[in-house]
């Protein structure tokens, strides 16, 4: 398995292209990067270690990087939505209105988003965007079985 994790710098137009070209791309905001690793690392090690006949890439991206986001986008199966207070309320407001964003919502051009639900949305001190409330996301959250079966069905299939 191929797990990169790199916080995004003035980079040229092909390291973007070599660079961010992954299975899945995590997506969070700034501040929240060490739950991001360690979501990343929770999901080499403990739910796709099983998988070895899986070869999935996973990088992390700061969404403050926007310059670069649409070609994290464009050349990425998944974007997980790390979705946080912070995101929520703070970052996906401006990402949302970036046209990338919408097509691949709307549209379902490109990759397909997934929230991945931080805590449990009843005991949440912040609301989830109806737009991202909506979609089918990964309860992270919960870590338990069906949660762990929902990852491994969803990049097999």
């Amino acid at each position: 398995m191929d797990i990169k994790h790199r916080k995004d710098t003035a980079i040229t137009e092909k390291e973007i292209e070599k660079e961010y070209n992954s299975d899945i791309t995590i997506i969070y905001s700034d501040g929240d990067e060490r739950e991001a690793f360690d979501f990343k690392e929770h999901l080499s090690t403990h739910v796709l270690e099983s998988q070895s006949t899986l070869k999935i890439s996973i990088i992390l991206f700061d969404v403050s990087k926007t310059e670069t986001l649409q070609k994290a986008f464009d050349n990425s199966r998944y974007i997980f939505l790390f979705l946080t207070r912070t995101f929520c309320e703070e970052s996906w407001p401006k990402l949302s209105q970036e046209s990338f964003i919408s097509d691949a919502l709307y549209n379902n051009s490109g990759c397909d988003i997934v929230p991945i639900f931080t805590v449990n949305r009843k005991n949440a001190n912040f609301k989830i965007p109806l737009g991202l409330n909506i979609l089918k996301g990964l309860r992270y959250c919960d870590r338990d079985d069906f949660y762990k079966a929902s990852v491994i069905k969803l990049l097999c299939h």
